[in-house]
């Protein structure tokens, strides 16, 4: 090849990368976008956005029809429609519905749906017939779904009363009934009578008891039942096999369940437990039980949330000192003495080095509070992170170098301020 005809090459390879540049550089069509992306940016709209956004373009609407993008949903019974909208701007991992409208999406959607959270909003009022009648045909067009997690907050039966409440029960065990795979189920203020709650409790055994890996029944029945005594809760109980992690109700654990864990629940590694001024005085978990279960259970976290429990020394029974405590919320708005407080941070200093989150909401004024326990419990709990004690009119930040146990600095500010 002579020069001439290199030359004539290179001019023409110039030409045809400049032409190639030129065609990178203009902008490509947005119905030409990948399907990862289109998926990407319906995942973060809510429900009216997304429907907007199917109307662009035929590529858009195939994306749109995509069932794993309809895998999670939280149903708000009580939402009035002017607010629908906003709220589902809000809720972008998992779009809101209200009641006909989530009907509507589980028809059209029967098998996509995952993950379901269902909301009972106004249930503290008479709730409507309308409200009742949707959640009975919600359940009943959940049939032929296979959900893996369900959450069902403010059901609050106790509202509720004859063929009302006796339709919420029946619809949600229908539910329950159906499902043989879920493997998380949290229940929040429901507040059952004793033979309701062991309704649904059995129902989601015999259908998920093998598949639950998270359980959470907070508020199962009403204050003042403890369940802990009756038999029939406990053998239910017993049937979850596969939990890692539970949420309970300190009223609805006994210690035999807790002995049972030892061998039933090989994979449990964390327990929340919530007690409330309903605790009966003489409800404790012994040492003994804590022990067996921790030797099998090695890598055990508890945290331990209490409410309006105005006696420390039953505070003091109920933390064994036997628990691997990973994190402690004690709020009262009882008049709480710095003495008693100061036993509970040196028991928790003493038995419980494990710590690493402490939060306190309290009354009364401790203005020794930051030479005394505090210096000992930053000194012996190493892993503990900055914690706060809140009181009536202030708010103390108490910090401290993880090495030496010295306290750096603290901080007030007004309530207002919280």
């Amino acid at each position: 090849m002579d020069e001439k005809q290199r030359k004539k090459l290179h001019t023409f390879k110039q030409k045809k990368k400049s032409v190639q540049d030129k065609k990178d550089a203009e902008p490509k069509q947005w119905s030409q976008l990948p399907d990862t992306i289109i998926m990407e940016i319906y995942m973060n709209l809510g429900d009216v956005d997304r429907v907007s956004m199917a109307r662009v373009c035929k590529t858009w609407y195939q994306v749109f029809h995509v069932p794993s993008l309809w895998r999670s949903r939280e149903i708000d019974f009580g939402l009035r429609r002017a607010n629908l909208e906003a709220f589902d701007k809000a809720k972008k991992e998992s779009p809101v519905s209200n009641g006909k409208h989530a009907i509507k999406f589980v028809k059209q959607f029967p098998t996509s749906l995952e993950d379901i959270a269902i909301r009972f909003r106004f249930m503290s009022e008479q709730p409507t017939k309308q409200m009742i009648n949707d959640f009975k045909e919600l359940c009943a067009s959940l049939d032929g779904a296979k959900l893996r997690n369900i959450s069902i907050w403010n059901l609050n039966v106790d509202t509720v009363s004859g063929q009302k409440r006796k339709d919420v029960i029946d619809s949600l065990k229908r539910l329950l009934r159906d499902q043989s795979s879920i493997r998380k189920f949290k229940e929040d203020a429901s507040f059952y009578d004793l033979e309701s709650g062991l309704e649904i409790l059995r129902c989601l055994a015999d259908a998920s008891a093998s598949t639950i890996q998270d359980l959470s029944l907070k508020d199962l029945v009403l204050n003042g039942v403890y369940m802990y005594r009756d038999g029939r809760v406990s053998a239910e109980l017993k049937k979850f096999t596969g939990l890692s992690r539970i949420d309970f109700d300190y009223n609805l654990i006994s210690e035999e369940l807790v002995k049972t864990w030892v061998t039933t629940c090989p994979k449990l590694t964390f327990i929340k437990l919530c007690a409330n001024d309903y605790v009966h005085p003489n409800h404790v978990i012994s040492c003994e039980a804590w022990k067996s279960l921790v030797g099998t259970h090695p890598n055990l976290l508890v945290e331990f949330e209490s409410s309006e429990i105005p006696d420390l020394k039953q505070m003091n029974d109920i933390l064994s000192p036997a628990i691997p405590l990973f994190e402690l919320s004690w709020y009262t708005f009882q008049n709480t003495s710095e003495f008693e407080l100061t036993r509970l941070l040196n028991r928790v200093a003493h038995y419980h080095r494990t710590v690493k989150h402490l939060c306190l909401r309290l009354s009364g004024q401790f203005p020794n509070l930051n030479t005394t326990a505090v210096q000992n419990i930053l000194s012996k709990c190493s892993h503990l992170l900055p914690f706060k004690c809140v009181t009536k009119s202030k708010r103390k930040t108490f910090t401290g170098k993880k090495a030496w146990g010295l306290v750096q600095e603290t901080s007030w500010l007004t309530e207002n301020d919280i």
